[in-house]
């Protein structure tokens, strides 16, 4: 049973699958043993359904509606540090429901999928030169978005730029492909 097919059928039998803005889900409606068992057992795949119909209305190109959705609703990889994992995780939010013309601007100046959501295979963390843009930012706001360089403000108000990498590392993956 797919995760499409069983939202149907928990909505014929009164109950409402939705997201809160953590990406958890909420269940509106009469439960019983056997549809809290299904629920339970499709958990993860309901979650990752109901994100996908949300990244999808962003109208983004494929591959990076897919790394979106799968970044909101996996868990942290064990080779990132938690508090980095947060700052990854609340920029991709905050592209999904609120700024997702930054997100759309940054594919139109022909940033790539490994330019946005890159980092090494093995030390995503630490070797900043296969970093994308999700990995840099730390929290941090975006100011310009060009072809060639991002700007975005600094902790102490000022600014700094981040040219795009001219070449990609064999080390270097995207967030969504880490174990």
């Amino acid at each position: 049973m797919t995760a499409a097919s069983v939202i149907e059928s928990l909505k014929v039998e009164g109950v409402v699958l939705s997201l809160l803005p953590n990406h958890r889900l909420f269940v509106e409606g009469p439960l019983n043993n056997t549809v809290r068992e299904k629920i339970r057992r499709l958990k993860p795949e309901l979650i990752f359904h109901l994100v996908q119909e949300k990244v999808r209305t962003l109208s983004l190109p494929a591959p990076f509606e897919l790394a979106l959705t799968t970044l909101l609703t996996r868990d942290q990889p064990v080779c990132l540090p938690p508090k980095k994992w947060d700052f990854v995780v609340a920029q991709a939010r905050c592209w999904a429901q609120k700024n997702s013309e930054q997100l759309r601007e940054i594919i139109e100046s022909h940033w790539t999928l490994e330019d946005i959501f890159g980092c090494h295979q093995t030390s995503p963390g630490n070797r900043y030169e296969c970093m994308g843009i999700v990995l840099l930012l730390n929290g941090r706001e975006i100011e310009r978005i060009s072809q060639e360089y991002l700007v975005f403000k600094t902790a102490s108000g000022g600014t700094q730029a981040y040219r795009r990498p001219l070449l990609l590392s064999f080390e270097q993956t995207t967030l969504d492909l880490l174990p």
